[in-house]
């Protein structure tokens, strides 16, 4: 049942993102101030059963993550961090003890050993302008296999997380998505004339879509798609960064660097 899980994540995370979009307005507001500072801590939990003689088969959880503080974006950083790799929980020591104790309690066979929850969460970029982070989440539930997602984000120092409409250029979506297609064909090695569908993805047409995270980075527009976002399973997952000097025209110029 929870093989989902990652899943719905994503899909949480990304209707957050876009309902604090539709909240404030971009444009003006954004004032140069100190990039954030921040450092990086680590909780986990590891299950105490003497029974089990191979440690592989404990039941584990951690989460690294960073600590901030202060201000809009701190807030915003840890609403996201709350909802996302805490799993709603309040505090990651929260959310390793729940996956630790919960999962012992509830299953003693041994087809559920080496059940594990992991998440890694970086900071990308950190400018006075913006800040972009990425969260690597992965779990094993069982089945056959386990599922990892990873999620991006970029706000503002206002806090906001930024969306195309804030990023792009006006009318310069069809262009992104052009360069976005141009990219992941060479990165697929496709050949000329070939369509996704022949290079095995889960698109009805030829039509890439825009991945539903990415993020700005020091190198250029990070594209990331998860796993069955376009492809399946056995594809993994994709990233690849457009370079800022392909974005001239689209990305708008106060996010150039």
């Amino acid at each position: 049942m929870r093989k989902f899980w990652l899943f719905s994540i994503a899909c949480m995370a990304l209707l957050m993102a876009c309902e604090q979009g539709n909240q404030q307005n971009e444009g003006a507001n954004i004032v140069l101030i100190d990039t954030l500072p921040f450092t990086y801590t680590m909780v986990e939990k590891t299950e105490q059963n003497a029974e089990v003689k191979d440690s592989m088969d404990l039941y584990t959880a951690s989460i690294s993550y960073p600590v901030v503080s202060g201000g809009a974006l701190a807030d915003s950083i840890n609403a996201l961090l709350q909802k996302t790799a805490f799993n709603n929980f309040s505090s990651a020591q929260q959310q390793v003890d729940s996956f630790v104790t919960t999962t012992a309690e509830s299953h003693t066979s041994a087809s559920f050993n080496g059940w594990y929850y992991s998440a890694d969460v970086k900071i990308l970029y950190n400018t006075p302008l913006l800040l972009s982070m990425e969260m690597q989440i992965s779990e094993f539930t069982g089945g056959a296999h386990g599922s990892n997602v990873s999620l991006l984000y970029t706000l503002n120092n206002n806090g906001k997380q930024l969306q195309w409409a804030d990023l792009l250029e006006t009318n310069a979506l069809p262009l992104l998505m052009r360069v976005n297609d141009s990219i992941m064909r060479k990165e697929q090695d496709m050949a000329a004339g070939a369509t996704y569908q022949d290079a095995g993805f889960l698109l009805e047409t030829d039509s890439l879509p825009l991945p539903q995270f990415y993020a700005l980075t020091k190198d250029g527009l990070l594209m990331h798609y998860n796993q069955y976002e376009v492809t399946p399973y056995a594809m993994g997952l994709i990233s690849y960064t457009i370079p800022y000097n392909q974005l001239s025209g689209i990305l708008q110029k106060s996010w150039m660097p």
